[in-house]
C-alpha cells in the first residue's frame, strides 16, 4: 500500500492495489498502486497510479522511488484542486447561462453540464539491477472533442536510487533520434499527415536539451 506523511492525506484516499509484478531473483520487486482524489463534487474525478517497491533488497532504490511519487501526488493534489475550481466556475456559468437564456430559439445549448477528470497513469518499462525506469502519461478533460496527453519518463539507478537526467545517456541520444526519425520516415503517409512541416526541427531541438 502507499502511504505518505500526514498532512497529505486530507486529498487522498487509497482506492486501488494491484497485484505486485514478478521479477527474476534479485530484481527489484514493485507493484501498482492508484490514489482517487477526494472530493464530493460530482462533475470532477481525478486519479493518480503510482508505483511502490515491495522487497527490502533495495532500500536506496525504494526510498527514492517513494520520495519522488509523494512529491508527485502534492503536485496531482494541487492540480487537482484547480481543475476542481475551473469545473465549478464553468458549471456555474453554464446555470447562468441557461438561465439566462430560457425561451430562447436556442435555449438547448446551455443545457450542458461541463465533466472535469485529471488522471496520471504509469508503467514499468524496465525494472533490473541496473535501472528501473518508468513511463507517466497524464491525461486532463475540460469539455470539448477530446482530452490533452502528456507523456513523460523518470529512471533510477537501480543500486544508488539516483534519478538518471538525459545526459547520463548522452551515448545513446544520436542512436534514439536516428530511430525515431527513421520510424516516422517509414510510416504511411495517413499517419504523418498531422506532423507539422517543421518536425525535424523540434526532435533535434529536443534532443539537444531544448
Amino acid at each position: 500500500m502507499w502511504f505518505c506523511k500526514k498532512e497529505e492525506q486530507k486529498t487522498e484516499t487509497v482506492v486501488e492495489e494491484q497485484k505486485e509484478e514478478t521479477v527474476s531473483a534479485g530484481e527489484p520487486a514493485y507493484a501498482y498502486t492508484a490514489v482517487q482524489y477526494d472530493n464530493d463534487y460530482q462533475y470532477f474525478d481525478g486519479k493518480i497510479q503510482c508505483v511502490e517497491l515491495t522487497d527490502d533488497g533495495h532500500p536506496e532504490l525504494k526510498e527514492a522511488v517513494n520520495n519522488y511519487f509523494s512529491k508527485q501526488i502534492q503536485q496531482f493534489n494541487k492540480s487537482c484542486e484547480s481543475y476542481l475550481e475551473d469545473s465549478k466556475k464553468a458549471n456555474q456559468k453554464l446555470s447562468k447561462d441557461e438561465e439566462d437564456n430560457v425561451g430562447a430559439e436556442n435555449e438547448n445549448v446551455y443545457d450542458y453540464t461541463a465533466y472535469y477528470s485529471y488522471d496520471i497513469y504509469c508503467e514499468v518499462t524496465r525494472c533490473d539491477n541496473e535501472m528501473l525506469s518508468i513511463k507517466l502519461d497524464e491525461y486532463s478533460f475540460t469539455g470539448g472533442a477530446h482530452g490533452t496527453t502528456i507523456e513523460y519518463g523518470v529512471t533510477f539507478d537501480a543500486k544508488t536510487g539516483e534519478i538518471l537526467e538525459n545526459s547520463s545517456f548522452d551515448g545513446f541520444k544520436d542512436i534514439v533520434k536516428e530511430e525515431i526519425l527513421n520510424r516516422i520516415d517509414n510510416s504511411t503517409e495517413e499517419a504523418t499527415s498531422s506532423l507539422f512541416e517543421d518536425y525535424k526541427d523540434t526532435i533535434n531541438h529536443h534532443f539537444e536539451g531544448g
